[in-house]
């Protein structure tokens, strides 16, 4: 439940986990068995051929979403050194699978972010990336002086899974939005003292937050976009962030994205005129001079890997994600 301790969350999704996690290995050893009577000469039937492909299909499925959890179990039980306790806030492994993680203790961390990823997020996808990232940013942002920091992956809903047909569709933002900003609210209740919050977005994943924002305001002080392609607004001044003013929104709005990324440049239509309205459903690009908002720097990369490049090591856009968790500029 949102708004709980970190701790007991944790304490009661460890037992989730792992009653999903047996429950997953249990339907694997059945769909396995199920698999060696279908072969052999019964292969040369179409039907049994199509069987078979379906248990295959259904088989590689659960070996994902259990490699995924093996991930979050290796981060949970197996930190590496340097790192702080990690807490597991959420865990479903419906569908393409959900998982919530915080590295470090959200309820009391002076700074707290939300790291909300985008296409094929998921169990289904493993979780090493996004925990590694969230991971980074939590290092960086105490490089810049944060005093104790929180940052959580939060994968919390169906993430699309495709770029194509399911990145070009509002829908699993829409559905997002609920879930996104009662989590928000959740750990505003939980926290003690002061708290310094940001969110942000990856690809999609800014989708789901720009949404959010325009819909339901987010309780955010900060909010950042990384690699966008579109935030569900034309302007800044069209997302809440509760607790700022709206003149003052697009102070606390930043984006970013790298000169060689394929996914901004061939997503977004950068003119004023051509909106959500028209041709670009999911908006047009938030780090444009006239979208209102704060921009910030990343380096160019190799194009082939420069959508996944911003969480790099000494990269400026990780330095400078690292400053808005903490509370400075980028």
């Amino acid at each position: 439940m949102n708004g709980l301790p970190a701790t007991d969350r944790d304490r009661a999704n460890k037992v989730m986990l792992d009653r999903e996690y047996d429950e997953l290995k249990r339907q694997r050893e059945e769909l396995s068995s199920r698999s060696l009577h279908v072969g052999g000469s019964e292969m040369q039937q179409q039907a049994q051929a199509q069987q078979y492909q379906d248990l295959s299909k259904q088989l590689h499925a659960l070996d994902e979403k259990i490699k995924g959890m093996d991930q979050i179990k290796q981060r949970l039980y197996h930190p590496l050194p340097g790192q702080p306790t990690a807490y597991l806030l959420g865990i479903n492994s419906a569908n393409c699978g959900q998982a919530i993680i915080a590295m470090g203790d959200p309820d009391r961390a002076d700074n707290v972010a939300t790291y909300v990823p985008g296409t094929t997020a998921g169990l289904n996808h493993g979780m090493a990336t996004d925990i590694y990232r969230s991971d980074a940013m939590l290092a960086a942002a105490n490089k810049a002086g944060s005093p104790s920091t929180s940052v959580i992956t939060w994968v919390g809903y169906n993430a699309p899974q495709s770029i194509v047909p399911d990145a070009a569709s509002t829908s699993f933002a829409n559905n997002a939005e609920h879930p996104l900003r009662d989590f928000q609210g959740g750990l505003g209740a939980a926290h003690h003292g002061p708290m310094n919050s940001t969110v942000i977005g990856h690809s999609y994943g800014t989708t789901v937050v720009g949404q959010t924002a325009r819909d339901l305001g987010l309780p955010a002080d900060n909010v950042v976009m990384v690699a966008s392609p579109g935030v569900g607004v034309d302007h800044a001044n069209q997302l809440h962030l509760d607790g700022v003013p709206q003149d003052q929104v697009g102070q606390h709005i930043y984006s970013t994205k790298s000169v060689t990324d394929p996914i901004p440049a061939l997503t977004n239509f950068d003119g004023p005129d051509i909106g959500l309205d028209n041709v670009d459903p999911l908006g047009p690009d938030p780090t444009t001079d006239w979208f209102g908002g704060q921009t910030f720097h990343s380096d160019a990369g190799n194009p082939l890997t420069s959508h996944s490049d911003y969480w790099q090591d000494r990269s400026s856009s990780l330095r400078s994600m690292g400053n808005i968790i903490a509370g400075n500029k980028p």
